[in-house]
């Protein structure tokens, strides 16, 4: 494979994965800010509000592990970083391999926590 082709192929593997990160907290933190304006509208003085409490969070949970998942991705690229450099020979901080493992599963489980609040919050709105 020429070099060009593999520049090019880990540019778009990297803005595919900032769109992952991105796409955790903002569909977390929107669905939570929008469950909570849901509220807002349908209030009345005396009504019983339906209790979404356990939906909410589960979106919060995806926002924080969105934010986890920013940092284990940092911590991926400067162990490729390093790596590629030689500038520390500690395995902690040149493993990039096992960062990356744990921001695909901290993402992977942010949409999780999206899917679980979204469908817990249907239910009890419904």
């Amino acid at each position: 494979m020429s070099d060009w082709h593999q520049e090019e192929t880990y540019k778009s593997l990297i803005q595919i994965g900032v769109n992952a990160l991105r796409f955790a907290v903002i569909a977390n933190g929107g669905a939570a800010i929008a469950l909570l304006a849901f509220l807002g509208k349908i209030y009345e003085p005396g009504k019983v509000l339906p209790d979404v409490t356990t939906s909410l969070g589960w979106f919060l949970a995806g926002v924080f592990l969105g934010g986890i998942a920013h940092y284990t991705a940092y911590m991926t690229q400067l162990s490729l970083f390093n790596e590629n450099m030689d500038l520390f020979k500690e395995k902690l901080l040149n493993n990039h391999s096992k960062w990356l493992t744990v921001s695909l599963v901290i993402v992977v489980s942010s949409i999780i926590c999206f899917g679980v609040g979204a469908w817990l919050g249907v239910n009890t709105i419904i």
